[in-house]
């Protein structure tokens, strides 16, 4: 009798605790135990991976300079090349990422050309920094809108990954050519997707640039 006490005890102590556990910890909705695990190791894991960035400190719009930036703002078909001093043009898109696969971030800024029509290109400058000092890895020209114009600019698994509207359209590449693919000068429907590997002196293309289909909203 003494012994099915015991056990009995045990046992209510067990549920009891068991019960206070979930009443504190309670699982996602739709979450088994594993599940919950994998969960609690893949956020350490992003916690982990989240790197000491001091480039994201720096201002982009007021301290950094943009060398050999064209501007075609003269209607009358006149481009020129200039040097922007810092203050005098910033990125109108900025992003950060490991593109050297050095495990600390760089950064991918997009700046709009100057001209007077309705043409939208780019021109793309990728930073690093070496002993604390901002130092241009690569930058390049994209084209315009649905002829090779800027999508994107990313990091993944340690390579710079470019997408450039329009199908087949990639750096080196001829932006302007035909694809038989867009719906006017505004409205590309396919997009391309490179990859650059850093060796140490350039970025290489990894591959063969990779063609998408663009998700466009019903009307």
């Amino acid at each position: 009798m003494r012994r099915f006490v015991v056990y009995l005890s045990v046992g209510v102590g067990a549920f009891v605790v068991s019960l206070v556990a979930v009443m504190l910890f309670p699982l996602p909705f739709g979450a088994s135990g594993e599940g919950a695990v994998k969960r609690a190791v893949s956020l350490s894991s992003i916690r982990e991976l989240e790197p000491d960035s001091p480039i994201r400190s720096i201002d982009f719009d007021n301290d950094v300079a943009y060398p050999h930036h064209p501007e075609y703002g003269d209607c009358r078909g006149k481009g020129k090349v200039v040097d922007l001093r810092p203050g005098e043009g910033g990125p109108s898109e900025l992003a950060f990422g490991d593109v050297t696969g050095d495990g600390a971030e760089e950064a991918m800024a997009f700046l709009g050309i100057n001209n007077c029509g309705s043409a939208v290109p780019g021109h793309v400058y990728v930073f690093t920094l070496r002993g604390g000092r901002l130092k241009l890895l690569w930058d390049f020209l994209t084209g315009d809108r649905a002829d090779g114009g800027f999508k994107k600019a990313y990091a993944e698994s340690g390579e710079l990954v470019i997408e450039l509207e329009g199908r087949n359209k990639y750096i080196g590449g001829d932006l302007y050519a035909e694809d038989e693919t867009k719906k006017g000068d505004c409205c590309p429907t396919m997009y391309t997707r490179a990859r650059y590997k850093w060796n140490g002196r350039r970025f290489e293309m990894q591959g063969r640039p990779e063609s998408f289909p663009c998700i466009i909203p019903n009307n």
